[in-house]
């Protein structure tokens, strides 16, 4: 190889303690849990090798951040707290349900019970909507826009969430299962719904 177009993922894997092969230092990177991730070729063809003897092939078109992730994964130093982006169909990105990244990082399910924040994103405005996993309820979602406000669907519009325990009742309006937050934002991105007005704003 003449050029390593796999090199961010090579210098993140040793700053989180893998060690470059003697021979091929920044092509060939080791774990000491014994997970092996090495780049084959300068269009970025990749694959991870799995302390179990498992081994994924990653394709020179996958993002980094997916490499990495997938790397991480196989060493068992993936960390709990995980951003999945979504495009404005709900689809999750880079990679699809087929292909060998998401293989690699484990069916849709582990992956939503790792994440905490998705990113729903709007259609010619930044930044995108996100949806929060609730601290109290890990199985509701809140609907945030980077105003600090979240979607109240009782009142039907954005509110600053208030404080304290008399307002508890006032929070679970703000929160939702996936199964309604996901296609509520959706149609907030799409600017289908676009309620301001509260009486608690």
């Amino acid at each position: 190889m003449t050029w390593n177009s796999r090199i961010d993922v090579a210098e993140a894997l040793e700053r989180a303690g893998w060690t470059g092969d003697p021979d091929r230092p920044l092509d060939i990177l080791r774990h000491s849990s014994g997970a092996v991730w090495a780049v084959v070729n300068d269009a970025g063809d990749c694959g991870v090798d799995t302390p179990g003897g498992g081994n994924v092939d990653l394709p020179g078109d996958v993002a980094d951040e997916v490499v990495i992730a997938a790397a991480l994964a196989a060493s068992g130093q993936l960390i709990a707290e995980t951003n999945v982006v979504c495009d404005a169909k709900g689809h999750a990105v880079p990679h699809t349900a087929g292909c060998s990244a998401a293989t690699a990082l484990g069916p849709v399910e582990e992956l939503l019970e790792l994440a905490t924040v998705l990113e729903i994103p709007r259609p010619g405005v930044a930044p995108p909507l996100q949806l929060l996993r609730s601290h109290g309820h890990a199985d509701r979602w809140a609907i945030c826009d980077r105003k600090g406000r979240r979607w109240d669907g009782e009142h039907d519009c954005w509110m600053y969430e208030p404080e304290g325990i008399r307002y508890e009742a006032q929070r679970d309006s703000t929160r939702f299962t996936l199964a309604e937050a996901v296609p509520l934002a959706r149609r907030l991105a799409d600017g289908q719904l676009n309620g301001s007005c509260s009486p608690r704003n």
